[in-house]
């Protein structure tokens, strides 16, 4: 099976095109700037990408990349990675990318171990099924591998013609120059491995799966109206995409300013569904946006 991964790197995607080359993508939904300012940010494309991946039924998981180099910023990254997978369902684990030279070089493997296993520890009590990805030579020389694979699922990067076979992995990323319809330029390809990794995470009830033993929820097939504002413009925009994506024809009007004069917006859309109007409701509750 093939898995795609995909950031703010990749920011036009034909949504449609691609789901017919992939089983599967796993969305950058966050980065920690590894320069002074050390910020834990939002991947700039996350919301675009997983309303458009998720109007195209294409299984989907996440991973932060990771630049903490104690134990504070760790917190920091999983206070802000729940905040921005909160309200969404994940078929694929989510993970923490650990590769970053200028802050976790200097660390020592137990150190670095330590703080992988304080955010999949706390992300797991969150309720993810989580995961650690890195490179053959970070799972060889910064993390004690086996410790981790015992734990949490594992995503290993290695693009050589004969990559290393002795560390067990359940997704092997092998390639960032794959080429593929719907997006322009190299991408990441992954095979996965593990042939029931997503049995596994849709079955455990985590990362807002029900589980096996859930029951199923009453068929709504109601449609509702849903108008999200007054916004600023960025979240104008967010609902915008998150709109397109969903493929609920937004409509944006001006409706005044807002005390410091900036332009406040409101966005209605089509008719929609239940899911797309929790959807566009999740959205307005993380940005503090007001839907009716």
């Amino acid at each position: 099976m093939k898995i795609l991964d995909v950031s703010e790197h990749q920011p036009n995607i034909d949504y449609a095109a691609a789901a017919k080359e992939v089983d599967g993508v796993i969305l950058r939904c966050g980065v920690t700037h590894w320069g002074t300012a050390n910020e834990c940010v939002a991947d700039e494309c996350f919301e675009r990408h997983y309303a458009g991946f998720a109007a195209q039924k294409v299984p989907m998981g996440a991973y932060y990349y990771s630049a903490a180099d104690c134990e504070a910023k760790v917190d920091e990254e999983i206070q802000r990675c729940q905040q921005l997978l909160a309200g969404k369902t994940f078929a694929l684990p989510i993970y923490i990318d650990i590769e970053n030279p200028q802050r976790m070089e200097p660390l020592s493997a137990d150190k670095l171990t330590a703080q992988v296993e304080r955010w999949c520890s706390a992300m797991e009590a969150a309720g993810y099924f989580v995961g650690v990805y890195a490179n053959t030579d970070y799972f060889t020389r910064k993390l004690h591998h086996a410790q981790l694979a015992d734990k949490y699922t594992i995503w290993l990067a290695d693009y050589r013609a004969q990559p290393n076979t002795s560390l067990r992995r359940d997704l092997h990323q092998y390639t960032s120059t794959a080429q593929m319809a719907g997006i322009a330029g190299g991408v990441d390809m992954s095979n996965l491995v593990r042939a029931d990794l997503m049995e596994a995470v849709t079955g455990s009830g985590r990362n807002g799966t029900t589980g096996p033993s859930a029951p199923n929820p009453p068929a709504d097939h109601n449609l509702y109206t849903v108008v999200f504002g007054p916004a600023t413009a960025g979240d104008r925009d967010a609902a915008v995409a998150l709109g397109n994506g969903l493929l609920l024809e937004p409509q944006v009007r001006e409706v005044g300013y807002a005390a410091g004069g900036q332009q406040l917006y409101m966005v209605s859309f089509k008719p929609m569904t239940g899911g797309d109007k929790a959807a566009i409701c999740q959205l307005g509750q993380r940005l503090s946006v007001q839907t009716v």
